[in-house]
């Protein structure tokens, strides 16, 4: 089994989370598939949001 985590990151969460989903959606049309959740952090001095999402083939 193959594992990768995809991560985005921007200042907006909208456009953090929006990039993610396109980059899920590629990934699971090139066979991978979720492991988990959405994971969702901000780190406050740098004013970003940091999402993530575990995938495996």
């Amino acid at each position: 089994m193959n594992y990768k985590v995809i991560t985005t990151n921007d200042s907006q969460i909208y456009f953090a989370t929006s990039e993610l989903e396109e980059k899920v959606k590629a990934a699971t049309e090139n066979g991978w598939r979720p492991e988990g959740g959405v994971n969702i952090v901000y780190v406050q001095h740098s004013n970003l949001f940091f999402v993530s999402q575990a995938m495996t083939k």
